[in-house]
């Protein structure tokens, strides 16, 4: 089978298995980096990237390794989707947070 079939597998398994193949893939993508090796970086970035495509922490590693490559102007783009994915997350923990408050607030009417 291919990683990438190894990879599908792990993953359907549980969250919990899910959460060690997502970890483990952010560590073997670290690894590369700090290895100067970003094109095996950028491989395993891919894999991760085609299960959750808006993960953080992949998004910025995959666009530091496509830097080192001279890829430029990917890297840019990565880093701009990370970027616009934090804003999103953060504008959806103060709507949480709003809406939290309007319950209690109605509660206590």
């Amino acid at each position: 089978l291919s990683l990438k079939a190894h990879a599908q597998a792990i993953n359907n398994e549980s969250s919990s298995t899910s959460k060690i193949f997502t970890e483990s893939l952010l560590s073997v993508i670290r690894s590369s980096l700090d290895l100067q090796n970003p094109i095996q970086a950028i491989q395993f970035a891919d894999i991760l990237l085609s299960f959750y495509p808006f993960h953080y922490e992949t998004l910025i590693l995959k666009g530091l390794a496509c830097e080192r490559v001279n890829k430029l102007e990917d890297a840019k783009n990565y880093l701009k989707i990370a970027d616009f994915n934090f804003q999103f997350q953060q504008k959806n923990l103060e709507g949480m947070e709003l809406a939290k408050i309007n319950n209690l607030q109605q509660m206590k009417q």
